[in-house]
């Protein structure tokens, strides 16, 4: 029956058969209020092998499962026929079907759907962006995955394509057994291809000389490169409203921003995605059709082409190319004339299937035809829909204008090499610049459909080398164009979608939170205590203990405030007030940090020192005051599914941010007289600040749920230490953290065993860049993995990678000599991981964190974390004494081994997420926490101490004797040995009562007792009913029944004198004891 407290209509989400109209109101004879399409965030389709019968029945049943063939047959056999299911799946979703039913159908619904499921309830989100609060099915117990049948598949394929839902995972279940396996080799064949180029470069390039010349770079000219860059997709925006014309007006802004936005796409997943997705995003802004789009972008490709064949043919042989043989020239000729032929039969085949279309007798339009109808009825759509975009303007000055922009498009893709050498001091011949862009076109074409990685790198320093540029500057000048470009991309990719509106209304908060945490990053680097504030402090006061105490201030100041903050804040339900105190304090006294240095001068006064002291150390325990209240009101505002990326976003914006905040410092301190240029920057750090404060302010906040009643600080320090010794997943994430500060023990002294294999003092800022580089490129996968596979996952991967730095380290230092110039690019690989490594673990702990912590108490679990981690921040210390001890490869072999222990530690984590998913999965909820104390009635066997306290080790907190009203006591449950022995069960009755024992237990122990029990499982499951014990007092209480045979049966000798043993201890009524002293017991 459906859950009892239901009584008006009810929302039914429907994502197997009775998404199928047909079925659902013909054989159901189900008549919906309303229908919508609506999507299930969180949980993936499955096909699970149920049945009537569960799996757990026996050994050999599941070995009957795993031996059926793909396709289960079209009848219902328990077991072997696998209809739709739904499990939990963090990042994936489910498409479906929600239908308002009336309570009398819903009821006609649950009878018809069969005993294997059990409710679920659900929030899905309708096609208008409406979170609906829904009931569904689920299967309760662990079952296979198994194959649907033809009938029953085909039955949610048709609704799918009824009602255009963007089910895509049921088009790749298939019914048939086999599927010809695609051909891999040509792939790993490409791969191998491009390692061993990139392996070649590697070895012949001098490394130091790269880091001279990259390091020489005029920043001028690098950023001309970023311009011409961004002028020629603003033009290509431009030509694409000229062809779009015939079809919509379209603003070129709005174009560029798509144009980028593909571009971005193609950056973060590299499938060639890029002419889709700005089609998509143009058809969505313009109302026509994601086909009519592409057809333009063809179109646009096509004339890139011919005119790029043409700029081929009239430069090579005007041009004067490195070629003895003749043979390159003669490549891009032929190549030229063999493209113009393929593009100008493309265009006529266009040109002839918008003809055809117009009459349907096309013939694509045939070969679609043929096709099976379900799927032949959208390819028509599609066929068509292309036709309307194979477009040309009318009017004759835009053709000419397409053309124009093309070649125009073309002589500023050739002058990116131009500003890049400029940067390095080359300067070649104009017609040079157009040979190597004929050149490059050709070899990146070959590399794409070689599928060769890095072809564009190995091409552009391979055709440089030509014309007499050596190596390592032409890498520096690829190496400025591609930097130049990811960063165009990434800016004006990024402002494009937002500019089309994807997700702008969900994403405003989003958004904000963001920016205020990138705008954090950017101010955090300002005051960054190991490069800006150790030169100034050394400057003020030449003291390395000061230097030190304002490091240690700094952290320890961040991390002292935050139990008492969590204190004060988890008694209120608005935490954005604390949040406000301590950002904006902050910033007032950074303010004022940033006047005492500007007045300080070169020899500044000790009362001037002093005041610097004193307000930095009030600028690290106000700012100490925020981490709570940020943890808790980003949780309860991002989603789940949303929070690696809101990270990653963060870590990347901030990243670019902190860079531009290093050029300024950097430029500053050189300009201005000591300490007037570290006051600048100091003065900068504020302004970022106030802007991150300013847009987290802004964002707002949710209202939190309701707090307990507010205890003393001592006992919410108590408290602290019950979470400690009662959540097994805190207590071992708390591990979890640790290891990886003894991780990063080893982090301040890689410089120093780079310094020692050779790599020199003006080099060292190349790691850093490694370093850095690394974590922002890592940063789009870090967050994909976060939100779609889980954050345990990404801890996992990011400590399994963290063993990778360390144990290089240690076999550079073993095997290979101090001195070479090897040392420069492995050591630049090494903190290429560690940045990327970093970057991911700190995404995966913050999302953790904020993924175990109780919505009601997360600003507790934040304090109490924060507080137990917090000596892991001397690791660096203890780093230093191994390495005085034991030597340099110590610290890194302990390193190694920490990371061994987290990798084991997170796998134990993912032991225990699987334990309580099971408990989910089954239809109980884990509520409260595990010290709250509920009541359980035994009515069996617990009634005895033997069985309790001694075989399921509990401790109660208490007991006493009492009843349960409305039930009565049968022994219809299936015993061993079969038919001699049958356990204890309660089933309704109204009238009845049943005795037994109620102990106070704490919810901890009830899970305990749960799994004594086999709940959740096939028979007993739990029940919450109204007890009252001998003195009449009521309370609710927790106990097992299970569904038993109509017939009762007769218990063992053994299992009834527990009964009766545990009646008379516990001081049960005698009229009770006597019943159980005349149940029959089994011979």
């Amino acid at each position: 029956m459906p859950p009892a407290d239901l009584d008006g209509p009810v929302w039914y989400f429907a994502f197997g058969s009775n998404m199928n109209e047909r079925l659902f109101r013909e054989r159901r004879h189900m008549t919906p209020i309303e229908t919508r399409i609506a999507r299930l965030d969180g949980y993936r389709l499955r096909f699970a092998v149920a049945g009537r019968r569960s799996p757990r029945t026996s050994a050999r049943f599941v070995e009957v499962i795993q031996g059926i063939d793909q396709v289960a047959p079209g009848g219902r056999k328990p077991g072997v026929s696998a209809p739709a299911d739904i499990v939990e799946a963090p990042g994936e979703h489910v498409w479906g079907v929600l239908y308002l039913l009336p309570f009398r159908k819903f009821v006609r619904l649950d009878a018809s759907e069969g005993r294997q499921y059990a409710y679920l309830w659900v929030d899905v989100e309708d096609q208008d962006g409406r979170t609906v609060h829904a009931l569904t099915y689920c299967v309760p117990y662990p079952a296979p995955e198994g194959r649907p049948s033809r009938g029953y598949l085909e039955l949610i394929r048709t609704a799918v394509h009824e009602r255009a839902a963007a089910v895509i995972e049921l088009d790749e279940t298939t019914p048939v057994a086999t599927r010809r396996p695609r051909r891999r080799w040509l792939n790993w064949l490409g791969t191998a291809i491009g390692l061993g180029l990139i392996a070649l470069l590697a070895w012949r390039l001098d490394w130091r000389q790269f880091a001279e010349v990259l390091q020489s770079a005029r920043p001028e000219f690098v950023l001309a490169t970023f311009l011409a860059i961004t002028l020629e997709q603003v033009i290509r925006g431009w030509k694409w409203r000229q062809i779009l014309t015939p079809v919509c007006d379209c603003r070129t802004s709005h174009l560029f921003g798509a144009t980028m936005a593909g571009y971005l796409a193609n950056l973060l997943v590299p499938l060639g995605l890029s002419p889709f997705v700005r089609s998509w995003l143009v058809a969505r802004k313009q109302k026509i059709s994601v086909s009519c789009a592409l057809a333009t972008v063809a179109i646009d490709r096509l004339v890139d082409g011919l005119v790029f064949a043409g700029i081929v043919v009239v430069v090579v042989p005007a041009a004067v190319i490195p070629d003895p043989n003749g043979n390159i020239g003669l490549g891009l000729l032929l190549g030229a004339g063999g493209s113009a032929v393929a593009i100008v039969v493309a265009l006529v085949l266009l040109v002839h299937h918008k003809r055809r279309s117009a009459s349907g007798i096309g013939i694509l339009l045939v070969l679609v035809d043929r096709l099976p109808k379900r799927v032949s009825v959208r390819a028509r759509s599609l066929a068509l829909a292309f036709a309307d975009g194979i477009v040309w303007p009318r009017e004759r000055w835009r053709g000419a204008a397409i053309v124009m922009a093309s070649i125009v498009i073309k002589l500023i893709a050739a002058s990116h090499l131009f500003w890049a050498g400029l940067a390095f001091g080359v300067v070649l011949e104009p017609l040079v610049y157009l040979a190597l862009l004929a050149i490059l076109g050709f070899i990146v074409i070959l590399a794409h459909m070689a599928r060769v990685p890095a072809g564009f790198v190995v091409g552009a320093v391979f055709s440089l080398g030509l014309f007499g540029v050596g190596d390592a500057t032409a890498l520096a000048m690829v190496t400025v164009v591609m930097a130049a470009n990811m960063l165009a991309v990434a800016l004006f990719g990024g402002w494009g979608l937002w500019a089309h509106g994807v997700a702008r209304e969900r994403s405003s908060r989003f958004t904000r939170i963001a920016t205020a945490g990138a705008f954090f990053q950017g101010g955090a680097a300002a005051v960054d205590t190991g490069t800006i504030m150790a030169s100034l402090v050394h400057g003020l006061t030449g003291s390395s203990v000061a230097v030190g105490a304002t490091a240690a201030i700094t952290r320890y100041g961040w991390l002292f405030p935050q139990l008492f903050v969590a204190w004060f804040a988890q008694a209120r339900r608005r935490r954005m007030p604390f949040y406000a105190l301590g950002a904006f304090g902050r910033v007032a006294c950074l303010i004022g940090v940033g006047g005492i240095v500007l007045m300080a001068g070169p020899t500044p006064a000790s009362s001037l020192v002093i005041g610097f002291f004193t307000l930095w150390t009030l600028y690290a325990f106000v700012g100490g005051i925020l981490a709570v209240p940020y943890n808790d009101i980003v949780a309860r505002s991002i989603p789940s599914a949303r929070r690696s990326r809101l990270l990653a976003l963060r870590f990347f914006a901030g990243g670019l941010l902190a860079l531009g905040v290093a050029a300024v410092a950097g430029r500053a301190i050189d300009a201005l007289a000591f300490p007037a240029g570290h006051a600048v920057v100091l003065l900068t750090g504020a302004g970022l600040l106030l802007v991150s404060a300013i847009s987290f302010v802004s964002a707002g906040e949710p209202l939190a749920p309701e707090p307990k009643q507010a205890t003393g600080f001592g006992q919410f320090l108590r408290e602290g230490l019950d979470v400690f010794r009662q959540d097994r997943r805190f207590r071992l994430f708390v591990g979890v953290r640790w290891l990886d500060g003894t991780v990063m023990m080893a982090l301040p002294f890689y410089v120093v065993a780079a310094t020692q294999a050779g790599v020199t003092a003006a080099e060292v800022a190349m790691l850093l860049g490694a370093q850095t580089a690394g974590a922002l490129l890592s940063n789009p996968l870090w967050g994909w993995w976060g939100d779609r596979l889980g954050k345990r996952r990404l801890l996992g991967v990011t400590a399994a990678l963290a063993i990778a730095a360390p144990l290089l380290t240690v076999l550079w230092m073993g095997v290979v000599p101090p001195g070479g110039t090897a040392a420069l690019p492995a050591f630049a690989a090494i903190f290429l991981v560690l940045g990327a490594v970093n970057n991911g673990g700190n995404i995966a702990h913050l999302g953790y964190l904020w993924e175990i912590s109780p919505d009601d108490r997360r600003p507790a679990y934040s304090g109490y974390f924060n507080a137990l981690v917090a000596p892991a921040a001397l690791s660096p210390i203890i780093g230093a004494a191994v390495v005085e001890a034991l030597g340099l490869s110590a610290v890194f072999v302990a390193g190694a081994v920490a990371a061994v222990g987290q990798v084991i530690a997170v796998q134990r984590l993912r032991h225990i997420e699987e334990e309580m998913l099971w408990y989910r999965r089954s239809g109980l909820r884990v509520e409260g926490q595990p010290a709250d104390q509920v009541w359980y009635f035994a009515f069996g066997a617990n009634m005895h101490d033997s069985a309790f306290r001694e075989r399921r080790r509990m401790r109660p907190l208490e007991w006493r004797p009492g009843r349960i009203r409305d039930y009565r006591l049968r022994f219809n449950l299936e015993g061993r040995p079969k038919g001699k022995a049958a356990p204890a069960n309660i089933e309704p009755c109204p009238g009845g009562e049943v005795w037994g024992v109620l102990y106070r237990i704490t919810r901890r122990d009830l899970i305990w007792l749960d799994s004594t029990e086999g709940v959740p499982g096939p028979r007993y499951r739990q029940l919450w009913a109204e007890a009252e014990d001998r003195e009449g007092n009521r309370m609710r209480c927790v106990t097992y029944i299970a569904e038993g045979k109509e017939t009762d049966g007769n218990p063992s000798l053994r299992y009834i004198t527990l009964l009766r043993e545990g009646a008379r201890a516990h001081d049960l009524p005698e009229h009770w004891v006597r019943f159980l002293n005349n149940v029959k017991h089994a011979e």
